[in-house]
């Protein structure tokens, strides 16, 4: 089994979506990673796009980590979703 396949119900929702409406992203020097969500059986995802200034962190990061996506460049970073009773397909649209 793929790691791809071991990935959350969010992180899956994710990745189909971000493939499918943004396939451009696959251009960029990138790192695709999956690491271990705190139940041990699943796994979230990790997006890094590689920054095109020479900057001390030259990546800008996405993860799905918590049921929500978290973005940051540098020392910078901000949560998007997972709140209360909220669900992906409402999130998407915002």
């Amino acid at each position: 089994m793929g790691k791809q396949n071991k990935l959350d119900n969010y992180s899956q929702k994710v990745n189909i979506f971000l493939h499918k409406n943004y396939p451009f992203i696959l251009e960029f020097p990138y790192q695709i990673s999956f690491h271990q969500n705190d139940d041990i059986e699943t796994l979230f995802l990790e997006l890094k796009i590689k920054s095109f200034s020479e900057v001390r962190n030259p990546f800008l990061t996405l993860n799905t980590q918590d049921e929500k996506i978290t973005v940051g460049f540098s020392s910078y970073h901000c949560h998007f979703g997972g709140w209360y009773e909220s669900n992906f397909e409402e999130e998407r649209r915002i």
